[in-house]
């Protein structure tokens, strides 16, 4: 879906009003440092949606723009933002009540942020305005070290990186647009891993030092097994679908550990029922209880693998002698 507006007719105040609540919805909310004069153009917003993801340019007519506390609350979804100034730019980042950081960056340049943070903003030449990819944070946060920025990320680029970021940026402007939706997101979903190891190659993620795609992938797909154990409809296209790649790339995720996903969902679930059969606080639960609420479907099934996994009966457990009981 493509979407082209712009705010050049109307009360002043309208048209920013108007300017703010499409920029919310198409990528951030932000509020031009003063209304446009009567007969200045009011800003545009061009959008391009492909799958969950927003390609999108916006100019205000001004070269000053704030994000305030009450743009924040009216983005209702958290979302990152990949973003390319086309002029050189300083921007001030409220990233807690209390503290802020300053960053300078050049015309071409890109900074990847987050919609939970207010800033002020100015272009040191020319009227505000940005290039911007929209990743769901859902997406994103997996793929990043501690699954969170803890402040905007400037990419140069003139750096190696950079260049990267460049060439896949311009790619995905000219060429995701001509893609059905589907494809499109896929596309830059795959283009998120660059994202990632943008922010893990800065120098506020060197702690842990970059890690490859699969490996943040890795981590990603665990930590949804973690977050969906219990349900027993977590399979690997479920999981698939959620990280946004393929059964077959799911699989090869898991195939250096030696363990397949479906194995690695077996044991944590084995694991899940043994610590709960063997504690005192779960003692009125039954096994049966405990075996369907840690997602297993089948009793059979359930008694087997544990026997094979332990070498015990759940039954046979010290403190799994409950009332009920099968």
């Amino acid at each position: 879906m493509k979407v082209k507006v712009s705010f050049d007719a109307g009360a002043a105040e309208e048209r920013q009003r108007s300017f703010r609540e499409a920029t919310s919805k198409w990528a951030i909310g932000v509020t031009p440092d003063a209304p446009p004069e009567p007969g200045e153009e009011g800003g545009r917003i061009e959008a391009h949606v492909a799958g969950p993801f927003v390609l999108a340019r916006a100019q205000a007519h001004t070269s000053a723009v704030r994000r305030t506390r009450a743009d924040v609350a009216s983005d209702t979804t958290l979302r990152f933002r990949l973003t390319r100034t086309p002029v050189d730019a300083w921007q001030r980042v409220g990233l807690t009540p209390t503290r802020d950081a300053e960053y300078h960056h050049s015309a071409g340049d890109f900074v990847i942020s987050t919609n939970e943070w207010t800033f002020d903003s100015a272009a040191r030449s020319g009227k505000s305005g940005a290039e911007m990819l929209v990743i769901p944070h859902h997406l994103l946060a997996p793929l990043l070290e501690g699954g969170r920025l803890t402040g905007p990320v400037v990419v140069p680029a003139r750096s190696s990186v950079g260049a990267l970021l460049t060439a896949g940026f311009f790619a995905a402007f000219k060429e995701v647009p001509l893609l059905p939706p589907d494809l499109g997101g896929a596309v830059l979903q795959n283009f998120c891993g660059l994202v990632a190891l943008a922010c893990g190659a800065s120098d506020a993620g060197r702690d842990s030092g970059p890690r490859s795609v699969r490996e943040m992938r890795l981590v990603a797909a665990r930590r949804h097994v973690s977050e969906h154990l219990a349900d027993s409809a977590l399979g690997p296209a479920h999981a698939a679908a959620a990280l946004g790649i393929s059964v077959r790339q799911l699989h090869l995720v898991f195939e250096p550990t030696g363990e397949s996903f479906n194995q690695y969902v077996l044991r944590r679930r084995l694991e899940a029922c043994r610590a709960a059969l063997a504690s005192p606080a779960e003692a009125g639960r039954s096994i049966v209880d405990i075996a369907f609420g840690w997602g297993f479907d089948s009793l059979s099934t359930f008694y087997r693998t544990f026997h094979r996994a332990f070498g015990i009966a759940p039954g046979d457990l010290p403190a799994s002698a409950q009332p009920g009981d099968v």
